[in-house]
């Protein structure tokens, strides 16, 4: 298992090569570890990408809300637990936000909003805190022999971000069952999941961590295979 310190900092290195990509309007799915007092502790919005220019990133984000839109957002996942959350934001260039975390402006969806989704909020202020995976995406890079994926959250609760190499590939995020074993720093994690095949999980799955031993994934999974076929 390795930290993501040195693989962050060449990736960001990486998609200097790559500025100049323009202003685009990147949905993102929104998810957060459980309901801590008025709200969960943290709200993570993961960008929806493609192989194609200016969606070919693989990028996580820390995010915060107002009080009132996050209210909105927990009222909603009360109501539909199993379901997912997109947000759309205005158009912005991706590679400027994981440099410079700032906030933007986005409309809030239950469901999928290119799949029949519809809005739960107005258009409000997102303020993007923190970049936690950014990696420029290339069709052409060979697939690993086993299942890898970045490790993130707090003791409130973990996830687990399939790590997306060439084409064809999937998204995937699943929440992880806590464990005391698993300490998270101020980066994810990106570790191999050795006889793991790089297949969409199931959940619940149990899997085995390098020097943790077992872990245990739970639904619901957020699984897109469409968008990067090719």
């Amino acid at each position: 298992m390795k930290t993501l310190k040195a693989f962050f900092l060449i990736t960001l290195t990486a998609s200097v090569c790559f500025a100049g990509d323009p202003p685009a309007t990147h949905g993102m799915l929104v998810f957060s570890t459980k309901s801590v007092g008025k709200g969960p502790k943290k709200v993570y919005a993961s960008h929806l990408p493609m192989f194609h220019r200016p969606h070919d990133y693989q990028a996580i984000f820390e995010i915060r809300f107002d009080s009132k839109t996050l209210q909105t957002y927990l009222d909603d996942k009360a109501k539909s637990p199993d379901s997912i959350n997109t947000l759309v934001p205005d158009p912005f260039v991706l590679t400027d936000l994981a440099h410079h975390p700032a906030s933007v402006k986005a409309v809030l969806y239950h469901g999928h909003f290119e799949k029949g989704g519809t809005p739960i909020t107005e258009l409000v202020t997102v303020e993007f805190s923190r970049t936690l995976v950014f990696e420029k995406l290339f069709p052409v890079t060979p697939h690993p022999g086993t299942y890898q994926g970045f490790i993130f959250g707090d003791e409130d609760g973990l996830f687990l971000a399939h790590r997306i190499t060439g084409a064809p590939n999937f998204d995937q995020i699943v929440e992880l069952e806590p464990n005391p074993k698993i300490k998270i720093g101020a980066e994810p994690w990106m570790s191999d999941f050795p006889g793991v095949p790089d297949t969409a999980l199931s959940a619940p799955a149990t899997l085995s961590l390098p020097h943790i031993g077992p872990i245990q994934t739970k639904g619901p999974a957020y699984l897109e295979l469409d968008d990067l076929k090719d």
